[in-house]
C-alpha cells in the first residue's frame, strides 16, 4: 500500500501523481488508473460522464471463411454486409448478416472485382475491365453491367443519389464515370490533370455532402464534388491516405498528422504522431482508422486512442452497431467485428501520472 497523501481527499475525475507505476492502484476503496491505460467506462458508474471517451472494444477475430483468396472491399447495405475478392481468377462475393458467418455467391463477371459500394437499394462492383456487377437482393445474385470503356476501376462510392467510379485507363490517364443505378453510365470529363499522376492510387470517397476524390500516398491534388460531375480543387496540408466526415468535421489522415475542417473547405492540420496511414471510416459517433495491425479511433480528428489488432486488417465497413474489417493472411481469409464503447483513462503515457476513477 502506498501513501496517498494529499490524494486521498482527491474526486472522481481528477489527475495527480504517484509514487507507483502499477497500472492501476486500489487503496481503502479508491482506485487510481495510471496514464497510458484505459478502461471500459461501463465499470465505473459514478464517474463523470463528460470526462470520458469513445473508442471500439477489443476486436473478436472470427474463423476462417475459406482457403486462401483476396478480398478487395467490404460494404454495407440492406442489413448485409458484402466483402468481395478474387480467388483463382474468379470473382465472388461473401455476403453476412453480422460479419461474423459468411455464404458464397459468384460474381459472373470478366476481369477481378476491384472495389464494391451500396446505395439506392443496390450493390455495385466494378473490376479491372469494363465489367461491373449489380445486386439488388443483399448479394446473392449478380447482374453483369458494362461501364463506359475498359479501364482498371478501382474505386466507387455512392452519394446524393449517384454512384461514382474512378479508375486509371490508357496511357495511365485518370477515368471517371457516374451512374444513378449502377447500369447506366456516363463517361466524366476529369478536371484536374493532376489525376493522372494517381496511377492505381486513385480513390474515391463520399462523406458529408460531397464526394472527394485523391491518390493515396501520392503527391495528387485532392478535390470535391456535389455531384461527380463539377469538381473543385482543394487545398489540403497533408496528402491524406483517407478522408471521411462525422460530428460535423471532415477528417483526412494520413502517417503522424490529420487535418480537420468543417466546411470541407477550410483545413486546419494537427500532430498525431502515433497515427498510421490507412482507411478512414466513421461510425456511432467514433473515426476508426485500419493501417495493419493497427487500429486508432478518435471522435474529432484531433485526439486518437492507439489500439492493436491481431491480424492485419485491410478493409472495413460498419453497419447494424458494428465495425467489420476484412484480413487476408499467408493461407486464411478472417474477419474480425467490434462496436463502440465509452472509455476513462488515456493511452498517452506520462511517468507517474494517475486519473482517480473511483
Amino acid at each position: 500500500m502506498i501513501d496517498l497523501g494529499a490524494a486521498a481527499s482527491s474526486q472522481v475525475g481528477e489527475m495527480m501523481f504517484l509514487p507507483s507505476s502499477r497500472p492501476l492502484l486500489k487503496n481503502v476503496g479508491l482506485e487510481f488508473l495510471r496514464s497510458g491505460v484505459i478502461m471500459p467506462a461501463v465499470d465505473y458508474s459514478d464517474f463523470p460522464a463528460w470526462l470520458q471517451g469513445k473508442t471500439i472494444k477489443s476486436w473478436q477475430a472470427h474463423p476462417p471463411t475459406a482457403i486462401f483468396n483476396s478480398w478487395r472491399g467490404i460494404a454495407f447495405g440492406n442489413g448485409t454486409f458484402v466483402a468481395v475478392g478474387v480467388v483463382d481468377f474468379n470473382s465472388f462475393a461473401d455476403i453476412s448478416s453480422d460479419g461474423i458467418a459468411w455464404t458464397r455467391r459468384p460474381m459472373n463477371v470478366t476481369g477481378g472485382v476491384t472495389s464494391i459500394a451500396f446505395g439506392n437499394g443496390t450493390f455495385v462492383a466494378l473490376t479491372s475491365t469494363n465489367d461491373v456487377a449489380t445486386s439488388t437482393d443483399g448479394g446473392v445474385t449478380w447482374s453483369r453491367r458494362l461501364i463506359v470503356e475498359s479501364a482498371n476501376w478501382s474505386a466507387i462510392a455512392y452519394g446524393n443519389g449517384k454512384f461514382v467510379a474512378v479508375g486509371v485507363g490508357a496511357s495511365s490517364v485518370a477515368v471517371l464515370a457516374t451512374s444513378p443505378d449502377g447500369i447506366t453510365w456516363t463517361k466524366q470529363v476529369v478536371p484536374v490533370s493532376d489525376w493522372a499522376t494517381a496511377a492505381t492510387n486513385l480513390t474515391v470517397v463520399f462523406c458529408g455532402d460531397r464526394f472527394f476524390v485523391h491518390g493515396r500516398g501520392s503527391p495528387i491534388s485532392v478535390s470535391s464534388s456535389p455531384d461527380g460531375v463539377t469538381w473543385t480543387k482543394l487545398t489540403l496540408p497533408l496528402t491524406p491516405a483517407s478522408i471521411s466526415y462525422g460530428n460535423g468535421v471532415y477528417v483526412a489522415e494520413t502517417s503522424a498528422v490529420s487535418a480537420v475542417s468543417e466546411d470541407g473547405y477550410a483545413w486546419v492540420k494537427r500532430s498525431a504522431p502515433a497515427l498510421s496511414a490507412g482507411q478512414l471510416i466513421f461510425g456511432a459517433g467514433v473515426f476508426v482508422v485500419i493501417s495493419g495491425d493497427k487500429v486508432h479511433t478518435s471522435t474529432d480528428g484531433i485526439n486518437w486512442v492507439s489500439l492493436t489488432a491481431q491480424h492485419s486488417y485491410s478493409s472495413i465497413a460498419f453497419g447494424n452497431g458494428t465495425f467489420v474489417a476484412l484480413s487476408v493472411s499467408t493461407n486464411k481469409n478472417f474477419s474480425a467485428t467490434t462496436s463502440v464503447m465509452d472509455f476513462i483513462g488515456t493511452d498517452q503515457f506520462t511517468p507517474n501520472l494517475y486519473l482517480r476513477i473511483k
